[in-house]
């Protein structure tokens, strides 16, 4: 957890890494309790495109989009985390392979000097804002005290070398007699004065680190900021419309059968390549967000850049492991190589078998559709994976090692349960073997249960400052209107198709779902719960140039009232009484005789569910 809270301030884990493997190099701390810090690292890097991601808030289906193709970066690199570190802390695997590797090599041939590579063109710029003084970064992690009180911040960068001699008497106390003389000894002290200031705004200021480094952070937060809005809205410019079409088909094209199974692995080498140019992972994946939200890069296809780039993004710790002096290259580089394996092992679990990728890109769909629907769960999620978990967790740990392992173990046994029955519900076999009882959660309140209730507080909390706000604003602002289910299907959907197309359209009656609701509807769980799938690209622009029907009630008879009330939520403020019933225009078509018809009536009465079911299917 270490590695995830400082990489979340670093906003960088090629610079947590490096800084780890500095420590290691110095003896400062073990290879081993290094291992997971590394680990950490690799999480918390994921936090700049998830950020980047909120910048799609404002459209439902690009939020999701944006937010699943964010959070798929999260989801492998947690689920690596829950499996390897409890295999490692059990068997050493990462420590002792790559001791076995460091043991076959030869250090002195592979020593190297740690290379720029973009560097070269952004540091004049970052020279002339602020200039570091790397030494005492070094000599502080290598535990120097003497280092302690200087600034990291460099003031002066040229000095002029004085010698100075100093005469002072130097007291010998001899052991075998008890007596004490006094020597006069000349000693020789070098002192460096201070003449010329950097040429960085910084340096001219004056200030101390403390005050420097506030200044610096809270320009580059904003910096990063504004620049990841204008990437955004950039790219929403230059790709739209038939150029959208083109790089869409482009970007996710396949090789030629038979070789179309490549296609995921060179996107993996694309990504490790670029990540290796920039050095930074963070500013690839955050790049390729954007890419994701306005739909011209699907979230299959991002997935194994993603992958990439976490290879990638371990190029830099060896490079600064091969920088190293010839009595730590070893250490450093081993860990380096932790780094590495800790990677290619995630890669080899949860890429090369189709139903592991499956469950990575599922659960990053699955965090998108809750956010597209609950939009300040993306704040909740950002707060409460990168900075309460692990803050939780680090503080769990002085409690004693015991303490830490029952309470990691119960939390786990009740995720597990969860997840499970989870599955289970999910499919017909399976749920034959449940109890009545957890067939649904319906049993349980609904604010353990369903985002609903604290969507509707938040909704309550937001609606006073509406009135600061004009109209037109507020016309144009969807942020404290609650969406209905039957509007949420386009937006819950996973087709990837026509993203740029509004989904305004309804499904065909032969794949019409009845969906008992009023205008609040409850939370789409999954993929079962919702009112629709979307149709292919053909139907759906056969829908948008007709205007869609509107939609009209029919009641139930008392008889069907029964069979329609287990059907609803115990919470559900519903009226049984009703059943909405889709169809789309073209279907009208053909059942009413007229093309002017928008809407149809039917009369149910006597009429139970299951016939309804029957009829509609």
């Amino acid at each position: 957890m270490i590695g995830v809270l400082s990489t979340v301030i670093l906003q960088s884990s090629s610079t947590s890494s490096s800084i780890v493997i500095t420590m290691v190099a110095s003896n400062i701390l073990d290879i081993r309790p290094a291992i997971p810090i590394i680990m950490g690292a690799n999480i918390g890097t994921t936090v700049t495109n998830t950020l980047v991601s909120l910048a799609h808030s404002m459209n439902r289906k690009e939020f999701r989009r944006a937010f699943s193709g964010a959070v798929v970066h999260d989801v492998f690199n947690w689920l690596t985390v829950l499996i390897l570190l409890p295999l490692e802390y059990c068997t050493g695997y990462l420590y002792y392979l790559t001791k076995e590797i460091i043991a076959s090599m030869n250090m002195e041939a592979m020593k190297a000097k740690n290379q720029d590579l973009l560097m070269v063109i952004t540091k004049p710029l970052t020279s002339r804002i602020v200039e570091i003084d790397k030494d005492v970064i070094t000599s502080i992690a290598e535990g120097k005290n003497e280092f302690a009180d200087k600034p990291v911040l460099k003031i002066y960068c040229s000095f002029n070398k004085t010698t100075e001699y100093t005469l002072f008497n130097e007291t010998i106390f001899d052991n075998s007699t008890g007596t004490m003389s006094w020597v006069m000894v000349n000693k020789t002290i070098e002192k460096l004065i201070p003449v010329d200031k950097c040429d960085s705004l910084f340096s001219k200021f004056g200030w101390n680190d403390t005050s420097s480094g506030i200044t610096i952070f809270i320009f580059s937060i904003t910096a990063l900021s504004l620049c990841l809005y204008a990437m955004v809205k950039l790219l929403h410019s230059l790709l739209g419309g038939h150029i959208a079409k083109a790089a869409r088909k482009t970007i996710n094209a396949d090789f030629p059968r038979p070789f179309h199974w490549l296609t995921g692995y060179a996107a993996l080498v694309v990504g490790a390549g670029m990540t290796i140019l920039v050095q930074s992972s963070s500013v690839f994946t955050s790049a390729l967000t954007p890419l994701v939200g306005i739909g011209c890069l699907k979230l299959e296809r991002m997935y194994p850049l993603t992958l990439g780039s976490n290879i990638g993004t371990t190029f830099t710790g060896i490079l600064a492991a091969l920088a190293s002096s010839s009595a730590t290259i070893s250490v450093a580089l081993q860990l380096a190589l932790c780094h590495l394996f800790f990677n290619i092992t995630g890669i080899l679990l949860f890429y090369p078998v189709p139903r592991m990728r499956i469950v990575v890109i599922n659960t990053a769909k699955y965090l998108g559709r809750t956010t597209a629907r609950y939009r300040w769960f993306a704040i909740a999620y950002i707060i409460l994976m990168f900075l309460v978990f692990p803050g939780l967790f680090f503080a769990a740990s002085f409690a004693g090692k015991i303490v830490f392992i029952i309470t990691l173990c119960i939390l786990s046994a009740i995720s597990i349960f969860i997840v499970v029955i989870n599955v289970m519900q999910r499919y017909p076999s399976l749920r034959s073997f449940l109890p009545v009882g957890l067939h649904t959660w319906n049993f349980l309140p609904e604010f353990m249960r369903s985002l609903a209730p604290i969507d509707r507080c938040l909704s309550k909390l937001v609606v006073p400052f509406s009135k600061c706000c004009c109209q037109c604003c507020l016309d144009r602002c969807s942020c404290i209107k609650q969406i209905p289910d039957i509007d949420m299907g386009g937006i819950d959907s996973d087709s990837e198709s026509e993203s740029s197309a509004q989904s305004s359209y309804l499904p065909s009656a032969a794949s019409s779902r009845m969906f008992l609701s009023s205008q609040s509807g409850t939370d789409l769980k999954s993929s079962s719960s919702r009112i629709y799938k979307p149709r292919e690209s053909s139907s759906r622009r056969n829908s948008l140039t007709r205007k869609s029907p509107s939609i009209k009630r029919a009641n139930l008879s008392e008889a069907a009232i029964s069979t329609a009330s287990p059907l609803l939520g115990e919470s559900d403020d519903r009226n049984p009484h009703d059943v909405l019933m889709y169809i789309s225009r073209p279907d009208l078509i053909t059942v009413i005789d007229g093309p002017s018809s928008n809407t149809v009536t039917v009369d149910m009465s006597g009429l139970t569910v299951d016939s309804l079911k029957e009829s509609v299917i």
